[in-house]
């Protein structure tokens, strides 16, 4: 993923774990659809989002017979609608995931996590002054259950442990740490939006194949 002005990303896509993801991801990419999109929210010590957030893409064929699914359409196979959960690769820092936010198109708009490991030992020290655990905390504020294991892989490579239940991850950061660092430094306005206050676009993203 390369972003105007600041350089390139480049992350190891995961098929195994979220297949159907990936596929939509390639196909919008291999079409050029992501080319020009901004960089649309910047949440400090979250993450950032990117992508079509006007729904551009609903009903937009990415190739001659095939066209983007929703997840609101997509049944498991109980008839519930499809867990955004699925995926069982954590939102470690660097990871490329769609979230409840993004829900609609799959995954037309997506996320990249940002949060470092020194936010969460700030969390970490700030939920302890209210005398509740991180676990604690991250259960009653977002619904999230890492266990203690999950928590010290957290502390380890950074991440949004927040996520766990919230999103899917479908690709995982390889190079380009730096980048995500200084967009991540954005300033946005001072509203519940989050939008830069100067444009963030994305030149292009480009898939390789193995």
């Amino acid at each position: 993923i390369t972003v105007d002005g600041y350089g390139s990303m480049e992350f190891a896509l995961l098929e195994d774990y979220a297949a159907q993801e990936v596929e939509h991801f390639e196909q919008l990419a291999g079409d050029h659809f992501f080319d020009g999109m901004p960089v649309y929210m910047v949440i400090k010590d979250y993450c950032f989002f990117a992508g079509d957030r006007e729904g551009k893409a609903v009903g937009y064929n990415v190739s001659e017979d095939r066209s983007i699914k929703t997840v609101e359409t997509e049944k498991n196979d109980t008839g519930d609608t499809d867990d955004i959960s699925a995926s069982p690769a954590y939102p470690f820092k660097g990871s490329l995931c769609i979230t409840d936010e993004s829900i609609g198109n799959v995954p037309v708009r997506f996320a990249v996590i940002g949060t470092g490991t020194d936010f969460l030992e700030e969390l970490k020290v700030l939920t302890e002054f209210k005398k509740v655990t991180l676990a604690e905390y991250l259960k009653q504020a977002y619904g999230a259950e890492p266990d203690e294991d999950e928590l010290k892989l957290f502390e380890k490579y950074g991440g949004a442990p927040w996520l766990l239940g919230h999103c899917r991850v479908f690709g995982q950061m390889t190079e380009g740490e730096k980048v995500l660092d200084d967009i991540m430094k954005a300033v946005v306005f001072d509203d519940s939006q989050f939008k830069p206050m100067e444009d963030i676009v994305i030149e292009a993203v480009t898939v390789y194949q193995k």
